[in-house]
């Protein structure tokens, strides 16, 4: 099986990305996430964070470690599990704080 930037390049994601877009806005009420075409990458919005991401297993991990450090009196968005994460999500990223960072 290929990465998602791989299915991306070869225009095989179109479903599958989608669906993996709902169940990580589904997973986290509140967040915005998206695939980006050009990048290979996963982003979402998390407040005013921008989090980009491998993958999309990657992409739930960097929304949970930002949604453990939300400073006192933010808006708690509700953590979901580690089991559930959908076996398709699966690889690497960077957490862009206050910017876009590569």
């Amino acid at each position: 099986m290929c990465n998602v930037a791989e299915a991306a390049r070869s225009g095989r994601t179109d479903v599958r990305t989608e669906q993996v877009r709902r169940e990580l806005e589904r997973l986290f009420p509140g967040v915005i996430a998206w695939f980006g075409r050009r990048t290979g990458h996963w982003w979402a919005m998390l407040g005013d964070r921008l989090l980009e991401a491998d993958s999309p297993r990657q992409l739930a991990d960097e929304i949970r470690a930002g949604l453990a450090v939300r400073p006192a009196g933010s808006a708690v968005i509700p953590q979901a599990g580690r089991a559930d994460v959908p076996s398709t999500m699966g690889v690497s990223s960077r957490v862009a704080r206050g910017g876009y960072v590569r």
